[in-house]
């Protein structure tokens, strides 16, 4: 037992569930889980490959008739697959790649972060289960959530050895790794939360140094949050959600708040052993007053607690939310495998291998494509055979762009019954629509009345003007 509790080890296991990871890597963005939100993403790494593109000025294909500039996050994921794509040719998963690399260097700073503070064993059980929470299907997506985590708790590692070691380029990849994860996704900069606390740690001036080359690392996310987001989605009309009102907040909470506690007890860890020793660890925490790891929490409950009341309804509604929450669970989980461990070695043996098949078990499925979602890629041949580049057309997505996306055009989408809505047809054509794409999938025998442009097996393209 004492040798899989070495550096080695932890080494091994990140090795492990980065190649793991890998699987079917390459599929596109046709999982069930989220699709909606990376082809979103995708959407803005693939625009960001054009000659005019700018970082600071991310754009969506849909509302054709605006500019498509969208206020969202920092798109510093999406970049960085643009420029793999500049230098391999475009494809879907490049951002899937970059973010398991991301995270699995987080992990590994996460470890040596526990180590350091609460030993091997508490960092080695505390790794398996963050690994394997839901940052283990979540690692894999063309999402920011992860991968603006991974970077933060780069950061913090390097912030310790700056503060161990007096190593000021640990300081500036500290800084740098700061700035990067608090711009990828906000949220990520719930981890920071117990800063303060390294005051108990060491040195004060050597604190107050690092507290404040890290508050300076934080300003050009608090331009972009504050000041740039909502001039985009002023001038252009098109935003990622920018919250909810306490008021509002709390009345969504509290109507679904058997799905708000989902989120803790089966979504962020995906195992409701591993959650079982959570709750054993808290038990512990309070039974042994680990002041330490009790202030970790509390710091990270407080402001997560804060951040939930501005998402509302975002929380309970889509579980990723719980992302940046989950190295807190991680921690006081591995904590309670320790105690375990310290009464019934074999025991917590038992239970971290329980642990592990069962939120393997529950996340397995995010890793293959539905073989009946697979018709959806012949899209990316069948309208640019059928229209130009530069047309505009509708799709009957419901609310989401994937059909959009893989059609490689800027357009609209639509709900199923909008396509039988000549006022909506009609409107849409007026705003510059070219063409109606129907999957007929969705809408079964009825048929739109315009011109066939081209039809196949699984799609109709209409042609909404006489000049194409």
């Amino acid at each position: 037992m004492t040798r899989l509790l070495q550096p080695a080890s932890a080494r091994l296991l990140i090795v492990f569930f980065f190649l793991l990871r890998l699987w079917n890597i390459t599929q596109p963005p046709l999982e069930i889980g989220h699709n909606w939100r990376q082809v979103t993403g995708l959407m803005v790494a693939r625009n960001l490959t054009a000659e005019d593109a700018s970082i600071f000025h991310p754009t969506v294909d849909e509302h054709a008739d605006r500019s498509g500039e969208v206020s969202m996050e920092f798109p510093l994921l999406n970049w960085l697959h643009a420029r793999a794509a500049e230098a391999f040719g475009y494809t879907h998963w490049y951002s899937r790649l970059i973010n398991l690399i991301v995270v699995s260097f987080g992990l590994w700073s996460f470890y040596q972060l526990i180590r350091r503070f609460y030993g091997a064993e508490t960092a080695y059980f505390s790794l398996l289960v963050l690994t394997l929470s839901i940052w283990f299907a979540f690692a894999r997506k063309t999402m920011p959530d992860t991968f603006s985590c991974g970077l933060v708790l780069i950061g913090w590692w390097q912030l310790v050895r700056f503060l161990d070691q007096r190593s000021w380029i640990s300081l500036v990849l500290s800084s740098l790794a700061f700035m990067l994860g608090l711009l990828a996704k906000l949220p990520a900069g719930i981890l920071m939360a117990p800063l303060p606390l390294l005051f108990f740690r060491f040195p004060s001036p050597r604190v107050w140094l690092a507290l404040s080359v890290s508050a300076l690392s934080m300003l050009p996310a608090v331009w972009w949050y504050a000041i740039h987001a909502p001039s985009i989605a002023e001038a252009s009309g098109i935003w990622f959600h920018q919250g909810q009102s306490l008021s509002e907040s709390l009345h969504s909470l509290g109507s679904h708040w058997k799905d708000a506690l989902q989120r803790f007890y089966f979504s962020a860890l995906h195992s409701f052993v591993f959650f079982g020793v959570l709750l054993f660890g808290i038990y512990r925490l309070a039974t042994q007053r680990q002041k330490s790891l009790v202030a970790v929490l509390l710091c990270g409950a407080l402001v997560f607690g804060i951040f939930i009341l501005r998402a509302g309804f975002y929380f309970h509604h889509h579980s990723y939310y719980i992302i940046p929450f989950v190295p807190f669970m991680a921690l006081i989980a591995g904590f309670g495998l320790f105690q375990v461990r310290r009464f019934i070695p074999r025991l917590a043996i038992v239970l971290a291998a329980a642990g592990t098949v069962e939120a393997i078990a529950n996340q397995q499925h995010d890793f293959f494509t539905k073989a009946s979602e697979m018709y959806k890629m012949e899209l990316e041949q069948f309208v640019p055979e059928h229209t130009e580049e530069g047309d505009f057309i509708i799709v009957n997505g419901n609310g989401n762009p994937q059909q959009l996306y893989l059609s490689g055009r800027k357009g609209w989408v639509i709900d199923d019954t909008a396509v039988f809505d000549q006022t909506v047809i009609a409107d849409l054509t007026d705003r510059g629509a070219d063409y109606l794409l129907v999957n007929k999938q969705q809408i079964g025998d009825r048929r739109p009345d315009y011109p066939v442009a081209a039809e196949q097996a699984s799609f109709v393209l209409y042609r909404l003007r006489s000049d194409r």
